[in-house]
């Protein structure tokens, strides 16, 4: 606060100093005031922190203005700092701790004008030490907020990373069936290893757009399942693992984002627990094989036959283009014989529900899958296994490019 009139500063020097056997009264005073008008701050142990800070604060302030200190220099005591990390343990939000400060100057600055009136002071001199200490307040709080709100997101980070640390060590050691109690977990954690499961497996794409953070979106996607307190452990900064304790096989959904997500079928109990992670791991890993856009959830249930051959990717993709042949181009005509086909295996060998299905002629369905046997040079249904399969893994792996 440089630039100021010294006989304003000195002035105000000796407001503060008639104020100091007062400053327990006033400290209990700031306090009270706070907790009142801060609900968040009445909770049973925060309110003693926050009655405290309200007194260390206001000491802090009458002895920084009865020594005539710049506001801009004066460093919160570790006892402040430590007020703001014990109110993140007890479940404060940052922004109820921030308005208490500022309800607490609000108070100080209605303190202080009472403060100078007391004083035989001209009127002009008067309100320019009311001005100076308002001034004084304000700066005060500005900085000391900076170092609160550090302090803060400091203890924040810190909880969450032993959180993290914690539960990824507790679903690492139920993955790898070493030495895992249930029981212990269960009551650590609040996720009931030995009942039903349906994992996820979220996966962050490198595609330039923003999205939220996969913790947040893992929550959302477990209860697009389920109304139930999901299990989720992130890996890495792009990988996060989730268990739903649910038996229901629906689809997670969520809004497209730079995500792809790869879903296990319910199982029950601890093996449940493991066989469902590594189905949705394999889910993922079609879904990255196929190139899946971002924001897709593929189901271990759809995709099971494709994960089971495409372990050696290149053999999958001969197999498949050697039972098709030049139906496997990437053409329009051979994209739509690939269709027909595999609508026309589906529907039993029907004409008819083939043509239903595709909304077009019986007669149709007839030529394609004539003009599909001329290219094949047999029926369709000599090697109809091998066929549809090919047919199935070009569809689920896209191991053949759209026109």
């Amino acid at each position: 606060m440089s630039g100021v009139d010294p006989d304003v500063r000195e002035r105000a020097r000796r407001v503060a100093t008639a104020l100091l056997p007062r400053i327990d009264d006033i400290g209990d005073a700031t306090a009270g005031y706070i907790v009142e008008r801060i609900p968040e701050l009445s909770r049973l142990g925060v309110r003693e922190l926050a009655k405290a800070s309200g007194r260390i604060g206001s000491a802090a302030l009458i002895h920084a203005l009865s020594r005539g200190e710049d506001a801009t220099e004066i460093v919160p005591s570790a006892e402040t700092l430590r007020i703001a990390r014990d109110m993140v343990q007890h479940g404060v939000d940052r922004s109820a701790l921030t308005r208490g400060y500022r309800v607490g100057i609000a108070f100080w600055c209605d303190e202080w004008a009472r403060a100078v009136a007391g004083f035989d002071l001209e009127s002009e001199a008067q309100v320019a030490v009311v001005q100076y200490g308002t001034s004084f307040l304000l700066t005060w709080l500005e900085v000391i907020l900076d170092r609160i709100e550090a302090a803060y997101r400091d203890e924040s980070d810190r909880l969450v990373q032993e959180g993290t640390l914690e539960r990824a060590a507790y679903v690492s050691s139920a993955l790898d069936g070493g030495d895992f109690d249930p029981k212990v977990a269960t009551m650590r954690l609040g996720y009931n290893f030995a009942g039903w499961h349906v994992a996820l497996v979220l996966s962050r794409v490198e595609d330039g757009q923003p999205s939220a953070p996969l913790d947040s979106l893992a929550r959302a996607l477990a209860g697009s399942i389920a109304n139930a307190r999901p299990l989720v452990a992130r890996v890495d900064v792009n990988t996060t693992w989730c268990w739903v304790p649910t038996r229901k096989n629906d689809r997670a959904s969520f809004e497209q984002v730079s995500v792809l997500v790869g879903q296990g079928q319910p199982g029950f109990g601890l093996e449940g627990f493991r066989r469902s992670h590594q189905q949705a791991l394999e889910a993922l890993r079609v879904g990255r094989k196929a190139a899946k856009r971002p924001g897709t959830v593929t189901q271990f249930d759809e995709i099971e036959i494709a994960a089971m051959c495409s372990e050696n990717y290149e053999r999958c993709r001969t197999f498949v283009l050697e039972q098709l042949g030049t139906i496997g181009d990437a053409t329009p005509e051979m994209a739509v014989l690939r269709d027909t086909l595999w609508e026309f295996f589906a529907t039993g060998g029907s004409f008819r529900a083939t043509a239903s299905v595709l909304g077009i002629h019986h007669n149709t369905v007839r030529y394609r899958i004539g003009r599909a046997e001329q290219i094949l040079n047999c029926p369709v249904g000599q090697n109809r296994m091998k066929l549809e399969l090919a047919l199935y893994l070009a569809h689920s792996l896209e191991l053949i490019g759209r026109p």
